[in-house]
């Protein structure tokens, strides 16, 4: 199960704007993206521009280690393929 974060509508209120989806690359996740102060971070930007921004997580991070039939600490919740 993969864990999404939703940034809806920036500090302005403007909602109903396009989606845009930030993904983080190798060993981070979506945490990247609202770790700047909220002034310098892109998703903020982004939201406080009217877009719906969406941060999606890759599995194996700390917001992607659900699952529906295995804990994480079993060998075969990590086999992805």
């Amino acid at each position: 199960i993969l864990t999404m974060h939703r940034i809806p509508r920036g500090c302005k209120g403007r909602t109903g704007g396009r989606p845009v989806l930030l993904q983080h690359g190798l060993v981070s996740s979506s945490f990247d993206f609202l770790s700047p102060p909220t002034n310098l971070a892109l998703s903020y930007a982004l939201a406080d521009a009217g877009y719906d921004v969406w941060l999606g997580n890759f599995r194996g991070n700390i917001y992607s280690t659900e699952h529906v039939g295995y804990d994480s600490t079993d060998r075969r919740f990590w086999n992805f393929s």
